[in-house]
């Protein structure tokens, strides 16, 4: 599972019903901030990491990286595609 987990659960218009986000007990402290948002983030539809030296310390989505604490750039265009505001 790694330190972070979420999952989620959709009805049969595929709109997301409910999410379930998982923490390991091994998770540092120093971690927590960014696993926490991570996994906020996936609860909203984005469910894959991301694994590229060009992805870490700047999406939340990075595989191998925990440093990103702010969503901004690629995943807060993705937030906006996925959620668009309404006129």
């Amino acid at each position: 599972m790694g330190v972070g987990y979420a999952t989620l659960m959709s009805n049969e218009n595929d709109e997301i019903t409910a999410s379930m986000i998982l923490l390991s007990t091994d998770i540092s402290d120093g971690d927590i901030p960014s696993v926490v948002l991570e996994e906020l983030f996936q609860s909203l539809g984005p469910t894959y990491d991301v694994e590229g030296p060009a992805y870490e310390g700047v999406s939340i989505l990075s595989q191998t990286s925990n440093v990103t604490t702010t969503i901004a750039g690629q995943d807060a265009a993705l937030l906006r595609w996925l959620y668009p505001p309404k006129p």
